[in-house]
């Protein structure tokens, strides 16, 4: 029961930026005959940089919630998960569109996504460090 908030905040942190395949990430007012902006809209899947990069910080973030029992190793993992989103996205997004001709525009709703995971595995470090200290006291109590 000790571990539970934690992973479900990982889970949804890992899970939720799938909804950038659907989602807009940038768009254009011009559409461009080939490329990213063929059809005006950018989303994730369009994209060999930004899905990598989603894939990584998805595989990570789930690999963390999985190391529960080595808790520092876990707070470790978890912000490697939280530079790979804060970082790797967006500048694989901004690699992809940045050869184009298209002036693009980013989706807010892209942006708070992004936001809201890295705030759901700010938060399940902060009950990992919870954990850690509770177990330490009980330690001391022994």
């Amino acid at each position: 029961m000790i571990q539970t908030k934690q992973t479900v905040l990982l889970w949804l942190a890992a899970i939720l930026p799938a909804s950038l395949f659907k989602l807009t990430i940038a768009s254009s007012a011009e559409q461009t005959e080939t490329g990213i902006f063929a059809d005006g809209v950018f989303t994730l899947g369009e994209s060999t940089p930004s899905l990598i990069a989603y894939i990584l910080a998805a595989v990570i973030t789930i690999a963390t919630s999985l190391l529960y029992k080595n808790r520092a190793l876990q707070v470790k993992t978890a912000w490697v998960s939280f530079l790979v989103l804060l970082v790797g996205m967006p500048l694989a997004i901004f690699m992809s569109i940045n050869g184009t001709e298209a002036i693009a525009r980013p989706g807010i709703a892209a942006l708070l996504v992004l936001v809201f995971s890295l705030v759901l595995i700010y938060l399940s470090v902060r009950f990992i460090k919870k954990d850690i200290a509770i177990v330490k006291s009980m330690d001391r109590l022994r």
